[in-house]
Order: structure tokens, then C-alpha cells, then sequence
């Protein structure tokens, strides 16, 4: 019988090749039914390793190789890579139901981001294994593989309920195994099974409704395509006969034969990375404008492991058959052999060590790549741009000719191998090195977007900043990177994105240090969300008091700390050392209506020349209007109310210090602009903790953070009100130039359970930021910071993007963006808001990040 094989093969009379299309019987939650075996489906995850060292890449694909080693053996295997479009409708679904209680009009802020979904169409990749858990034989097996002849058939025997739950208990018994590895295999639904099939027939139809099994009539509407083989593509046509795309499906013929792992041989994660220049338009003088598109590949590997005899077997007749030819070489050329010959004699004399002491596998895989398109010229073009790329790797990619049919088939779910003598023998370490798995992932699983990672993969980003007290966890996340990168911006749509939130109202509040964050109220205003804009000036003299801003027990240290910030010299830091403090603690025991101004009016009548200078210097500032809200009588308005909201605080005249500069070099507005910039912070973390808010999500935006820390006692200050946020629900919003100084603060860096880094430009800053994010500081990752907003080719500034860490510590690269060009310019911080914002014009806004969104 093998020799017959043998000899039909040889002229072209391959069995598989004549195997009529799969008989489909039943498709059900991770299971799908032919008449002929029956196959376990899963949906694999996203591993985040974009961003990894290779170290920890390896660890992964350790932990993947062990699990699939246990789970698959040598079964006969599917892997299926596809892209897909993130759906706006799928996202509004998703998230509606969690405005309910909330503030404003939520839903109309989730509808708006399901329409800027829709207009990027952001590619969503899907990961999808097949293992073959029973060959089905039988009558009816029998009768099916003479009888079909359609494109693809459909069996209507009856799958007994005890021959299911047997498939179902092997099913789960192998996603126990690689459920808990990096690919985090979970059963596909009967929804997704089906359209995995569907996608390859290229129906345009509904999605089949899901209720437990689809079979029957809703099965044969499921499969009733249509596709035309030619000699280098297939048209695959719609059920009005039409041609409904082109499809070219590219076989790999050869590897190299040594290539580094992770590096050069992940070939099916570079799938994201293929693009093609393409004609996008035409300029102003009618001219055509040609850029880099993406071409978006699908792939399918059918693979099997080998087991250790055979591998062994296998290994040692290649090295037999290398050392023949090496004998042979010897005498007829002249007893030269090539290195060729040599090394693969040698290679494998080491794999049969390696398989034999190592635990070194082997894997027969025949890999495919599929593109399609809409017309026959796109479809060349695509092909191309797929067999260029792998030919700079030094892989094969060729038209495969003639044998597109049965390539086709192959793609099928359900099907088998029908071109055999395309593949290729390999190590596990080298099959699985491809790292089909990789890509971006960042952010929570649920709740509103503020935009999408890039990278391999594109996803949602989900967040809520003021959502970690829910959880048990540490509140604070900082926003980092150079000024006009898109910080504050990114912080807003976050914020945005929480306070709309239920399932009760929220209330945060933001101080506006540089007086650009006005378009907040407006789009606060559009949404429906209660709010404030309240500049605070000399009206509310006393409203940002210690006394008057933290409780009775540490109002007397919180004073001296804020008057020590006025110290211009050594003398002033000793007396804000000694004497403030002990003023201020006679002003709390003895004062019914204990203020700051008093203890500056004690100061003055003190005996010592030296306390009483400082204290009448003092008094001088409470007379400006600016020292007015700190230091002058608590007879002014309160600035902050406890309802729920959005509230902007900004303070006209603030002059803040110098990133840089130590408190030494400060003048005397700037120590007061800092005073009071301390002073609004800790009246609004009071507010937040009072017990008409305790039990609700509240949020503190804190400007310039790392000012506070060249300030006396300004690492203290940030290290308490870190700490005390998870204990009122109270989410802290840093934002700061100086990642350096933050980095220095070991006990604000614990308190951190979110990070967005954007551009920074100096190695300091740069490895500051990546022990921030958790990173290594070396070459790639300075590198990986100091192009955040750079576009390969273009001389436009790439804002909003940045390096974000959640509170699981996952780090991806994301790109902030605007549910509509509307809010984008109300938004805008800067001056000229018609020409600085995420891009040159909103009617262009998804130009930027479609382009850039798998960078």
C-alpha cells in the first residue's frame, strides 16, 4: 500500500489531494464536527512582549513549548492567524451599561468612540488553534468522502450526546494545559467557529446566531459559497455570483537554515509589519501621493509534533544522508566538499544529542499565507509585498502555482493537508520561535477607551484613573515626558473617560497651573457633566489655609511645611524649622478659628528680632493677592465644593520655578506660587476625604509634581497624599517634566499603580522613566522613549503617544487619541488651537494613527 502511495505521488496522483471538501455536521462551543474527524477549537490570547527583554521572551516561549509539549503530543494541529476589524457597535454594546448611575451623557461619549472606531478600522488580529481529537470512520464517513461535491458539504448524521460530552472532556483536558501557558488557550464559541469558516468562504452575510450548536439548515446557509481556482488565485464569489474578493494563497518553500530566536526568525508576528507603497490621494496640484499601507496577511500552519523515535530516526538519516554525500563529494570532486554538506553532517550529529539529552522536538509544519483584495490588481500588489518581505529574512514565499484549489481547501477548518510535499522540518524551538502569539497589551479588560496600543497588535486601551480603589489598590498614576507631547491632553481624556462612569457619581477636580486646560469645561459642557471653571485669586483669601485644609492633630506641621517653602535663606529654613512650628501649635491650642495669618501675627510680636523679621516678610506676601489664598485671613470664598463634578481650578499669576532649579534659587513669587500651589493641593485632597465623599470615586490632578520635590520637605508632602488616597478612594494625578526626581522617591514610586511616559530626550531622564515603567534601562529602551513622537519619514510631531504601564504591570506603547474632531478642538492646548493637535486638521484625524497604529 505505501509503495502504491508512493508511485501516485510521484506522478501526481496525490490521495489527499483528491479527498472531497469537509462534510460539516456540528459546530458547537469548542467543537466542530465533520464527517470525518472531529476537531477542538481555541481562541489564543495576546502575550505583551513588545516591550520584553529577550530573556523574559524566552522564558516565554519556554513556558509555551512545555504546555503544548504535554497538551498536544503528536496530534495533527491547525493554527489559523486572521485579521479583523475592531467594531464600533461591538465596543458601544460592550460598554453602555457602565455610564448607568454615572455623571453627564456617557453613552453619547461611548457612541462617539464607536464611531472613531469604525472610521480608523483598526485591525484586530485573531488567534486561532485546531487539534485533532478523533478520526471519525464509519459508514457514513465512508459514504460522505464518495458522495461530496461541493465546495464544501454538510453531513446530517446524528452526533449522539455521550460521543460529544467525550469530545468536550478531551477538548478541556488540553486547554487545561496551554490555558495556563502565555497563549492562555480558552475553547472558541460556536459563534467564533463559524466565523473562522465563514471568513474563508467570504459569504457577506449576518453572523450566525449563537444558541449552543449550529447544524442544519443554519449550517448549509453558513457554508453555501462559491470559489473559482485559477493558476495563482482564487475568486471567491457571493451568493449573487458576483466576485466578492480575490484571494492568493502563498506557500513557504524554504527557511534558513540558522536564525536567532527571538530576532529574525519570528516571521509570523512580522505579519503586522508588511506594507506596500500605495496611491492615497492626490496633492493640490492634482498630482498623485503614494505611502507605506499595511498588508494585512492572514496565515494558516498546519503542524504536527514528531515524536522522539521518529525525530531521532528523522535526525540520524539526515545525518547519513549528508555523510554520503560528503563520501561521495570526496571522491569525485576532487576530495573537495562543500561546507554545505559538512555543516548539515555536523548540524545534525548535534540534534540527535540534543533530542536525546536536551528535550530537543521536532515539528513538521506547512505554512501558508493568504492575501486578498478587491481587485486583481491590489491582490499582485499584496502578493509582492509578502514575498519581498520574507525574501529580506531570507525566507521563501512563492505564488504556488496551480495548486491554488487545494491550498484553499487546506485553509478550510475541518479539512486536512493536501499539498504534503511543501513542508518543512524544524525544531520546537525554532516553530514555535516564531511568536505568533506576541503583540501589544495594556490596560484594564473593561471600561471607555482613550485610545489604542500599537505595535504588533492594535487593541482598545481601556482605563479608569479613578478607578483602583475598587480594587484594593495603591491610586496614584503619573503622566511624564516633555512639555508638548500631549501629557496633559492624555490625562484629560482618561479623566474624561472615568468621571462619566457609574455606577454612582464621581467627583475630581484639576488645578490648571498654566492656564490652557479651559477646553475641559467645554467639552464638560457638551457632554452634560456638572462642572466649574473658578479662577482663584484674592477673593478667596484663606481658602487654601492648612488649617483650614487638613485636619486639627496635623494642621501645625503642614503649616510649618508651607512656610518653610517663603524661606530665602539658612536663618528663614531654621526659623520655619523651630519657631513656625511652635507658633503654630500655640495658634491651634489657643485660637478658636485657628489660621496661618495668625500664627504669621505671632511671629511678628516675637521677642527675637530675627523670628519677627520673618514673620513681618510673611505678612508682606499675605498682602498680595496671590499670598492672599495661603496666608491672608480665613475671611474669602472656598473654592471647592463637595458635589459631584468636574471642577477646574486655575490661578491666575502663578509663576512656578524652573524644572530644575533647587528651592535656592527660587524667588520670592516663586516660593509663594509654589506655597499656593501646595496649599489648593491639599485643600482639594481634604475636600475629597470629607464624609459626603468617602464612599464615592473622587480624583486629584496635580500639575508639576516634581517641583514639590526641590521644595523643603516637597518628597514628604507627595509620599503622604500618595498614601492616603486609597484610604479616601481619592485616585492622585501626577504630572511632571522631571521623571529623575520622581524616580528618587522609593516610597511615591510604590504608590504608583499607573504609568505614561511620553518622549524624553536625555539618557537621564530616559533610564528615569524606564525604571518607572518597570523597564530596562538600556540602548533599546532609550531609544524605544526618544521616539515616541517621531513618524519614520515624516517631519510632523507624533503627540499623545506614549509608554503606558497598568497596575499589572504591563507595558505597551499606546496612542491617545480623540473620540471626534470636535472634542480634539476643544481640547487643544495650545494657543493656536486650529493648527497643534494630534494631527493637521480634525477632517484628517484618523490619517495619523491609522497609518502609525502597527508602528
Amino acid at each position: 500500500m505505501k509503495i502504491t502511495k508512493r508511485i501516485k505521488a510521484l506522478v501526481g496522483f496525490d490521495e489527499a489531494r483528491q479527498a472531497p471538501p469537509p462534510a460539516y455536521h456540528t459546530i458547537t462551543d469548542g467543537l466542530l464536527i465533520t464527517a470525518t474527524k472531529a476537531e477542538a477549537w481555541y481562541d489564543l490570547a495576546t502575550a505583551n512582549l513588545d516591550t520584553a527583554t529577550t530573556d523574559e521572551k524566552l522564558d516565554n516561549l519556554d513556558a509555551v513549548m512545555t504546555a503544548v509539549g504535554k497538551a498536544l503530543g503528536d496530534r495533527h494541529c491547525h493554527l489559523k492567524l486572521m485579521w479583523g476589524r475592531y467594531d464600533g457597535r461591538a465596543y458601544y454594546e460592550d460598554v453602555q451599561n457602565l455610564y448607568d448611575g454615572g455623571l453627564g451623557e456617557g453613552r453619547k461619549w461611548a457612541q462617539m468612540w464607536a464611531e472613531r472606531i469604525d472610521a480608523l478600522g483598526l485591525p484586530e488580529r485573531h488567534l486561532m488553534l485546531g487539534v485533532t481529537i478523533e478520526l471519525r470512520g464509519g459508514a457514513a464517513a465512508a459514504s460522505v468522502k464518495r458522495t461530496a461535491n461541493a465546495a464544501v458539504g454538510e453531513n446530517p448524521d446524528r452526533l449522539s450526546d455521550k460521543e460529544l460530552a467525550d469530545y468536550q472532556i478531551i477538548a478541556r483536558r488540553i486547554m487545561k494545559a496551554l490555558g495556563s501557558c502565555p497563549l492562555r488557550a480558552r475553547q472558541a464559541t460556536a459563534e467564533k467557529i463559524a466565523w473562522m469558516i465563514g471568513r474563508e468562504t467570504a459569504r457577506v452575510k449576518q453572523t450566525v446566531p449563537r444558541d449552543g450548536q449550529i447544524k442544519g439548515a443554519r449550517l448549509s446557509h453558513l457554508l453555501s459559497s462559491k470559489a473559482v481556482p485559477y493558476a495563482d488565485h482564487l475568486e471567491v464569489l457571493t451568493e449573487s455570483g458576483e466576485v466578492g474578493m480575490y484571494t492568493a494563497v502563498l506557500p513557504i518553500i524554504d527557511f534558513p537554515d540558522e536564525y536567532e530566536i527571538p530576532g529574525e526568525a519570528e516571521w509570523l508576528r512580522t505579519l503586522s509589519t508588511i506594507t506596500k507603497l500605495a496611491e492615497t490621494g492626490t496633492d493640490e496640484a492634482g498630482e498623485p501621493i503614494f505611502e507605506e499601507v499595511p498588508v494585512f496577511a492572514d496565515a494558516s500552519v498546519r503542524f504536527q509534533g514528531v515524536p522522539r523515535r521518529a525525530a531521532l530516526k528523522m535526525a540520524d538519516e539526515a545525518r547519513r544522508t549528508a555523510k554520503e554525500q560528503r563520501r561521495s563529494a570526496a571522491k569525485h570532486s576532487a576530495g573537495e566538499v562543500s561546507t554545505e554538506v559538512e555543516d548539515a553532517e555536523t548540524d545534525n550529529e548535534q540534534l540527535k544529542v540534543d533530542i536525546k539529552r536536551n528535550g530537543t522536538s521536532l515539528v513538521v509544519h506547512h505554512p501558508r499565507l493568504i492575501v486578498t483584495a478587491t481587485s486583481k490588481e491590489d491582490l499582485e500588489d499584496n502578493a509582492q509585498a509578502l514575498i519581498n518581505h520574507y525574501a529580506d529574512l531570507g525566507i521563501t514565499v512563492t505564488r504556488g502555482e496551480d495548486e491554488q484549489r487545494d491550498f484553499w481547501l487546506e485553509l478550510l477548518p475541518g479539512d486536512a493537508l493536501r499539498v504534503s510535499d511543501l513542508g518543512q522540518t524544524v525544531t520546537d524551538v525554532a516553530f514555535w520561535g516564531s511568536f505568533f502569539w506576541a503583540g501589544s497589551k495594556v490596560g484594564d479588560a473593561h471600561g471607555g477607551i482613550s485610545g489604542m496600543t500599537t505595535g504588533t497588535t492594535a487593541s482598545l486601551f481601556r482605563s479608569n484613573v479613578l478607578g483602583a480603589a475598587d480594587r484594593g489598590d495603591t491610586t496614584t498614576t503619573l503622566y511624564g515626558g516633555r512639555s508638548g507631547r500631549g501629557k496633559s491632553t492624555a490625562m484629560m481624556i482618561e479623566l474624561l473617560s472615568a468621571i462619566q462612569e457609574g455606577p454612582e457619581p464621581a467627583w475630581a477636580t484639576l488645578v490648571d497651573a498654566k492656564g490652557d486646560l479651559g477646553g475641559l469645561i467645554s467639552v464638560c459642557e457638551t457632554l452634560g457633566i456638572p462642572n466649574g471653571l473658578v479662577q482663584i485669586d484674592e477673593k478667596n483669601s484663606g481658602a487654601a489655609d492648612m488649617f483650614r485644609a487638613v485636619e486639627p492633630a496635623a494642621a501645625p506641621a503642614a503649616v510649618q511645611r508651607q512656610l518653610a517653602l517663603m524661606a530665602m535663606d539658612a536663618d528663614h529654613v531654621a526659623i520655619a524649622a523651630s519657631s513656625t512650628l511652635r507658633y503654630a501649635t500655640e495658634e491651634a491650642k489657643e485660637s478658636d478659628t485657628p489660621s496661618t495669618y495668625g500664627v504669621i501675627q505671632r511671629m511678628m510680636r516675637d521677642e527675637e528680632k530675627p523670628v519677627a523679621s520673618f514673620g513681618r516678610y510673611l505678612n508682606d506676601l499675605a498682602e498680595d493677592p496671590l499670598g492672599k489664598i495661603v496666608l491672608g485671613p480665613p475671611t474669602g470664598e472656598t473654592f471647592l465644593t463637595d458635589q459631584a463634578g468636574l471642577w477646574l481650578l486655575q490661578v491666575p499669576r502663578l509663576s512656578l520655578p524652573d524644572a530644575h532649579s533647587m528651592q535656592s534659587d527660587w524667588d520670592a513669587y516663586n516660593r509663594l506660587s509654589m506655597a499656593v500651589l501646595q496649599g489648593i493641593t491639599t485643600y482639594a485632597l481634604a475636600i475629597s476625604s470629607s464624609k459626603p465623599l468617602r464612599s464615592r470615586r473622587k480624583g486629584v490632578a496635580i500639575p508639576e509634581c516634581h517641583l514639590f520635590l526641590n521644595a523643603h520637605g516637597g518628597a514628604g508632602f507627595l509620599d503622604q497624599i500618595a498614601r492616603m488616597g486609597r484610604a479616601f478612594n481619592t485616585s492622585l494625578i501626577l504630572d511632571t517634566q522631571d521623571c529623575t526626581s520622581i524616580a528618587e522617591v522609593p516610597g511615591l514610586v510604590e504608590q504608583l499603580q499607573g504609568v505614561r511616559i511620553f518622549q524624553l530626550t536625555s539618557e537621564q531622564q530616559q533610564d528615569a522613566a524606564s525604571k518607572l515603567l518597570g523597564l530596562k534601562p538600556d540602548a533599546s529602551t532609550r531609544r524605544m522613549i526618544h521616539g515616541l513622537a517621531r513618524i519614520e519619514g515624516a517631519d510632523v510631531l507624533r503627540k499623545g503617544h506614549a509608554l503606558v504601564r497598568d497596575w499589572l504591570e504591563n507595558v505597551a506603547t499606546v496612542q491617545f487619541d480623540y473620540p471626534s474632531p470636535e472634542v480634539a478642538e476643544a481640547m487643544s492646548t495650545d494657543p493656536n488651537a486650529k493648527s497643534n493637535r494630534y494631527v493637521e486638521d480634525p477632517e484628517d484625524a484618523e490619517s495619523l494613527t491609522t497609518q502609525e497604529v502597527m508602528a
